[in-house]
C-alpha cells in the first residue's frame, strides 16, 4: 500500500507522503531503534493516503494487533503532537499537545516527532530504500499478535 504512493504528488510539503514515511523510518532505524518504532515510523502517515479522518487513530488501528500499548497511543496522537511543529493557522492550537503533558507515553510521543516525524520533509534526505525494510515489516507481522486482540480460531 505504500508503495503505491511513490509517485504521488506533494501536497504542501517538499516531499510527498511515500518519501516522508521512508524518512521518518530511516531515522528510526538508523537511530537504532526497536523493529516496532521502525515498522510504526513507516506507516505512521499511510491513512492520509485515503482518508481525511484522524490518520494517527486510523494508523494504529490497522496496526493494532501487534502494537504494544505505548506505540497505539503514540501512533493514536502524533497529529496532536506535531502541531507543535507545525501549526500555523489561527484555528489550530500549536499546543494541542499540552492537555496530555503528564501521561506515561507523552514523552516518548513527543521525542518521536521532535528526532524522526517532523524533520522527515527534506528533499534532500537520503532515505533508505523501501525493500531494506521488508524483512523488518515481515518480522513484525509475523510476530505473534498479543492475546488480548487475537481473534478466536
Amino acid at each position: 500500500m505504500l508503495k503505491c504512493t511513490e509517485s504521488g504528488a506533494p501536497i504542501g510539503a517538499p516531499v510527498n507522503l511515500y518519501a516522508h514515511c521512508l524518512q521518518t523510518a530511516t531515522r528510526v532505524l538508523e537511530a537504532g531503534e526497536d523493529d516496532e518504532l521502525v515498522v510504526v515510523a513507516l506507516f505512521h502517515d499511510l491513512p492520509e493516503a485515503f482518508s481525511d479522518n484522524h490518520h494517527g487513530l486510523l494508523a494504529a488501528q490497522m496496526l493494532a494487533p501487534w502494537l504494544s500499548e505505548r506505540r497505539s497511543w503514540l501512533l493514536t496522537h502524533h497529529v496532536e503532537f506535531q502541531a507543535y511543529h507545525f501549526a500555523n493557522h489561527p484555528t489550530r492550537d500549536r499546543n494541542e499537545r499540552d492537555r496530555y503533558a503528564g501521561h506515561r507515553y507523552f514523552e516518548e510521543t513527543a521525542d518521536f516527532c521532535a528526532r524522526y516525524d517532523q524533520n522527515s520533509f527534506d528533499a534532500d534526505y537520503p532515505s533508505a530504500p523501501l525493500e531494506l525494510f521488508e524483512p523488518i515489516v515481515r518480522r513484525f507481522f509475523q510476530g505473534p499478535a498479543p492475546a488480548s486482540v487475537r481473534l478466536a480460531d
